[in-house]
């Protein structure tokens, strides 16, 4: 199941849990989401899209991943 698009603007929104079963995201669900503080990816998850636009380094968010997971990699090489 992929998930895309779902999120962006919802600027009350403050938390995600992506359940399991969700095997990709685009970081382009959460443009405009001012408000969010925590992002739970599954070890399901094996495609990861960037983020255009807004940079997520410059965010409060906490992104929960599960060790040795793609996210895990995913986010370790792109800081």
């Amino acid at each position: 199941m992929t998930v895309g698009g779902t999120f962006d603007g919802c600027i009350n929104l403050e938390k995600v849990v992506f359940s399991d079963g969700v095997t990709s995201i685009s970081l382009n669900n959460f443009d405009r989401c001012h408000n969010l503080k925590e992002i739970y990816i599954p070890s399901s998850v094996t495609n990861i899209e960037k983020m255009y636009g807004e940079d997520f380094k410059d965010t409060n968010i906490t992104f929960y991943v599960e060790n040795n997971s793609y996210a895990m990699k995913y986010f370790q090489d792109n800081d």
